[in-house]
């Protein structure tokens, strides 16, 4: 769970900056996260972004409710399959955030917290 909601602040963060009225807990989770190797030690201060988000008007926060990744169904009696695609992750592995390109969006996203290009996989 930590992961999704760091991949969340790592792809919102921005969005987040700006509806906060102190970004202080904002700051603060990023600095974690660069700091630490273990996300799991974030979740006090993710807890602390989280309710500063929902004072600020949003009622979901930073905690992901559905995060299903690269999946599709196959035919029928066939079961689910994955897709041989490429996928770009966490440039270090600190979170959950996955970003597929597509026709329209071929511009790989960096990481906010450590400023790489996320990391190319194939699925």
């Amino acid at each position: 769970m930590e992961k999704d909601a760091i991949a969340y602040v790592c792809e919102h963060s921005d969005d987040l900056r700006v509806i906060l009225a102190d970004p202080t807990p904002l700051d603060t989770v990023l600095d974690a996260v660069r700091a630490g190797d273990d996300p799991a030690e974030a979740r006090p201060l993710l807890d602390a972004l989280h309710a500063a988000v929902q004072r600020a008007g949003d009622a979901f926060g930073i905690f992901p409710h559905d995060h299903r990744g690269p999946e599709m169904a196959t035919g029928a009696g066939l079961g689910s399959a994955r897709r041989l695609e490429i996928f770009f992750y966490c440039p270090r592995g600190r979170c959950s955030r996955i970003w597929e390109p597509d026709r329209d969006n071929v511009t790989v996203p960096s990481c906010v917290v450590f400023g790489e290009e996320l990391a190319r996989r194939r699925s």
